[in-house]
């Protein structure tokens, strides 16, 4: 999810760069343009001081500046509608880390509580361990005791009919 955020905002920039690259050529193109309607209004009033010419001339160059001056308004929203899309990644990118930190902290915490739960589980195998070390020790010296006092007694037994 990250990386298409990331992949996203490249993508973003990269047409926000086209895009104002675009706008500084039109805004070049306007004023050459500009430039050369004026040139071939001053050489068309020199060549022929007709006053025909000179309106044909301006409706003309009226309409190019016209058009020209839309195709940038339609550029500036276009960088208008990507600025936006780029601070909406951003602001995403920003919840997106904060949630990856978030879930950095909980995931380190429960590592704490498996590490905690395995020494626990080891120190109660090592108690059971030990119980039953106990348990069978007991057992040996109670079996001991009892054949220790089962022979005292046959020797008891034994010895009064030897005498």
């Amino acid at each position: 999810m990250m990386e298409e955020l990331v992949v996203e905002n490249t993508e973003l920039r990269e047409q926000i760069s086209k895009l104002e690259s675009k706008t500084a050529e039109t805004e070049a193109a306007v004023r050459r343009l500009q430039q050369e309607l004026k040139d071939k209004a001053v050489s068309a009033a020199q060549a022929q001081p007709s006053t025909d010419n000179s309106k044909i001339m301006n409706v003309d160059s009226e309409d190019v500046v016209t058009r020209l001056q839309w195709d940038l308004t339609q550029t500036r929203q276009k960088l208008a509608l990507s600025d936006a899309a780029l601070e909406d990644s951003a602001l995403s990118m920003k919840h997106l880390e904060g949630d990856k930190r978030c879930l950095e902290r909980r995931l380190n915490w429960m590592r704490q509580k498996l590490q905690e739960t395995e020494e626990l589980y080891l120190q109660s195998k090592r108690c059971v361990h030990n119980l039953r070390s106990s348990l069978k020790q007991r057992e040996v010296q109670q079996t001991e005791g009892r054949t220790g006092r089962y022979v005292t007694l046959l020797s008891q037994k034994q010895t009064p009919l030897q005498r």
